[in-house]
């Protein structure tokens, strides 16, 4: 089921760091298009802009309170400048985290209202704005070979990751689920349903490239 209330950081850093004047009329047109366009990554992206906006406005109204720019002490200026470069690098430092965080979503090779449409092997795909698993879910993930002396990556899931495991491969049966670091790593169609282990292969002759094998490992022991 794809969530209906927008990420609770992100509304919770626009209610604290936004401005007070328009923080709750931005939160009730941010929570309307959420629900209609069903993407964390651009509502996220849509509080950075609103914080980032506000807060220069605030800096930008200082300045003009007339007051002219020679009887403003440079301390003040160097304050307030300081202070929104801080709110910036502190958002960009969020938007960056969120998105490289490891996660395995559904996705689909056709347009899906509400997902994202990314990149992946020289075509779109869209994923689902819902996390399904997370690293958190993950035991352990290391490269490994087949039966068939192919490459592939064995992994082993908590308790509960097993259970979202199974619920998502049961739900995405012949359909596809997306590996993502920020961008997608790889996305398999699912063949049957999974549950405590998952050993992930590729087409290739060789089985899974080389690169998306390590980046899967990495982002997962990345923690």
């Amino acid at each position: 089921m794809i969530p209906t209330h927008p990420p609770r950081l992100a509304t919770w850093l626009l209610k604290h760091f936004g401005s007070s004047r328009h923080a709750q009329a931005i939160l009730g047109d941010l929570t309307e298009c959420y629900r209609r366009r069903q993407s964390t990554l651009w509502y996220r992206r849509q509080v950075a802009i609103a914080i980032i906006g506000s807060r220069w406005r605030e800096v930008r109204d200082y300045l003009d309170q007339g007051i002219t720019f020679f009887r403003i002490s440079g301390g003040h200026i160097r304050k307030a400048m300081a202070f929104v470069l801080a709110i910036v690098v502190g958002l960009s430092f969020f938007l960056l985290q969120a998105q490289a965080q490891f996660s395995v979503r559904a996705a689909s090779d056709q347009q899906v209202t509400g997902w994202d449409r990314m990149d992946y092997d020289n075509h779109a795909v869209w994923v689902s704005p819902e996390i399904s698993l997370t690293s958190a879910d993950i035991l352990r993930a290391e490269t490994t070979k087949g039966h068939d002396g192919r490459t592939a990556v064995s992994v082993i899931f908590t308790e509960a990751g097993a259970r979202k495991m199974a619920q998502l491969s049961t739900a995405q049966l012949n359909k596809l689920i997306a590996m993502l670091d920020g961008k997608v790593i790889f996305a398999p169609k699912v063949r049957a349903e999974i549950g405590a282990q998952a050993l992930i292969t590729g087409s290739a002759s060789g089985g899974l490239p080389t690169e998306p094998a390590q980046r899967i490992v990495e982002s997962v022991n990345k923690k």
